[in-house]
């Protein structure tokens, strides 16, 4: 700072009578002084707690009893997510003073350390955040480790929108937005070009206004940008924003290639002529930036905040459907998997003969097959595959397992979480309520597991049947003989069916075609029949 400069601060020290509220009130004032010379260097320690309210905010917490001391000794042994993520960033903080080779790095980073978690305790809303390791370096670099803690605490709570540096960043991601705007109005050029090269501002931007450009200017700078900060409150990173893409103008305009344009943004102090050193000057040339009110900040930020709203919110429901579709789907898998067990550990019937069964629901044989009748009569019917001469039952079960309808009507079994199926006496005598005969019922049975029909349409296909050309009744040791001569040559439909000792083999095997002759014969007669 020049004697000038000095001289004028004196002077309007002096007005005030070194009182630091009156100065402040003072707001058009100290703000032009600020603009053109910055704090003085050995005044900038005081101005920056007093500006910020952090002094304020020291003298209530102290008449409280919650000084920084007290909340020092309330963080003792703690370790948690913030203190992990803390003790990772201690020594990112790129300034020199934090280093390795410095020779008071050690105590630096015990005080960056001390003031990070005790901020982290102070306020859990916030806790710890990626950045805040720059700010509170660099305010240790120019006042104590007390008055560093509190001047972090104004700058984030009461400096900064609510929202910069919590877990939902709300804030940050308007200003982004209200950043990108401003570029397209002030720079529209730069705009464009970056837009062609499919750069975004949104990672640029976010880095330096979280720090507040801390390690992306110079420490002199930097210093100034913070004077300025401290007196005019954030509007200032939009100013220095579109300062440092104004100085990078010709670098980033003659970039052909993105890796060229991103570098000279995230690096621009790179710059010809020293130019970063002059930002704040840039930053109020009014040639080029023009009019700058807080009100049109403040305009872009509801028009902004509330997008950003609106696709939170749109975030937000497409999460919960997505978990509540997860949660159906895990259930459905969860009743399937109780179906099945329940299926398969439910009791074998050891008797080649069985009618009829009570269990409710859909009917299902030896081998966990299920049939349902058409929509017609929307009934879930299942025919005993026992109740069947062998050949035909071997051909219904081949034409059955090969239906769509069938098929259909397994899922919808399952989709309703059926066992067993109703009795299938009580079905056929809701059919023919006149009575059947035990042939009748069994070309019923046949018939309704060859073509899967309706009901109706079984009673008017069943009474064209001439029931006396029927070849034989079909009688329990006759199943029994032919189950064992048929079982393996057709793949071991019903190798599970008598399943209580183990010893029902098929001996049809080892006659090569020896059982083959009688099932054609057995085959043509149903076929002819049905």
């Amino acid at each position: 700072m020049t004697g000038s400069s000095l001289a004028r601060w004196d002077s309007f020290v002096e007005k005030h009578g070194h009182d630091d509220r009156s100065m402040f009130a003072d707001k058009l004032s100290v703000k032009k002084l600020v603009r053109k010379d910055g704090f003085p260097d050995k005044q900038r320690t005081r101005l920056w707690f007093a500006f910020s309210g952090a002094i304020l905010l020291r003298q209530s917490a102290t008449n409280e009893g919650r000084g920084y001391a007290f909340i020092l000794k309330s963080c003792e042994g703690v370790e948690d997510e913030h203190t992990e993520q803390i003790d990772k960033d201690l020594h990112r903080t790129g300034l020199k003073e934090f280093m390795a080779d410095s020779p008071d790095h050690k105590n630096m980073i015990a005080k960056l350390r001390r003031v990070l978690v005790a901020y982290a305790r102070r306020n859990p809303e916030v806790g710890y955040c990626q950045s805040m390791n720059f700010l509170a370096g660099f305010l240790l670099l120019h006042m104590t480790e007390t008055n560093a803690f509190w001047t972090l605490c104004s700058l984030i709570e009461r400096l900064m929108p609510r929202h910069y540096y919590d877990r939902t960043m709300r804030d940050l991601h308007v200003d982004i937005r209200v950043f990108a705007e401003l570029v397209k109005q002030k720079l529209p050029k730069i705009w464009a070009h970056l837009d062609s090269l499919s750069i975004a501002l949104q990672p640029i931007a976010t880095l330096w206004f979280m720090s507040l450009f801390v390690h992306i200017l110079p420490e002199e700078s930097v210093s100034r940008i913070w004077d300025c900060f401290f007196v005019e409150g954030p509007k200032i990173l939009f100013r220095v924003g579109l300062t440092i893409l104004k100085l990078k103008e010709a670098t980033v305009l003659g970039a052909k290639d993105f890796e060229t344009a991103y570098m000279a943004l995230m690096n621009p102090t790179q710059d010809e002529g020293g130019k970063s050193q002059n930002v704040i000057k840039h930053a109020f040339d009014k040639r080029w930036i023009h009019s700058f009110s807080m009100d049109t900040i403040r305009d872009l930020r509801v028009k902004h905040g509330g997008e950003v709203d609106r696709e939170k919110a749109a975030v937000e429901q497409r999460r919960k459907a997505r978990e509540e579709a997860e949660m159906r789907a895990a259930e459905e898998k969860a009743a399937a998997k109780e179906l099945s067990d329940s299926v398969a550990k439910e009791p074998r019937d050891s008797a080649p003969l069985q009618s009829e069964s009570t269990t409710g629901g859909a009917k299902c044989d030896a081998g966990g097959r299920s049939s349902a009748s058409s929509e017609d009569d929307h009934e879930a019917s299942l025919i005993p595959q026992e109740a069947l001469p062998s050949t035909s039952r071997i051909s219904a079960q081949s034409e059955f397992s090969k239906s769509d309808d069938a098929k259909k009507a397994l899922e919808a079994a399952k989709a309703r979480g059926r066992r067993g199926s109703a009795s299938m006496l009580q079905t056929l005598e809701r059919v023919f309520p006149e009575g059947l005969d035990g042939d009748r019922r069994m070309a019923f049975m046949a018939l309704a597991d060859v073509s899967s029909p309706s009901l109706t349409s079984l009673r008017s296909e069943l009474g064209s049947i001439d029931l006396d050309d029927l070849d034989e009744t079909v009688t329990s040791d006759q199943l029994d003989d032919e189950e064992s001569s048929s079982g393996d040559e057709h793949g071991g439909l019903y190798d599970d069916y008598y399943s209580d000792d183990g010893e029902h083999e098929s001996d049809g095997a080892d006659d090569g075609q020896g059982g083959s002759s009688q099932d054609e014969d057995d085959q043509s007669g149903w076929s002819t029949m049905v």
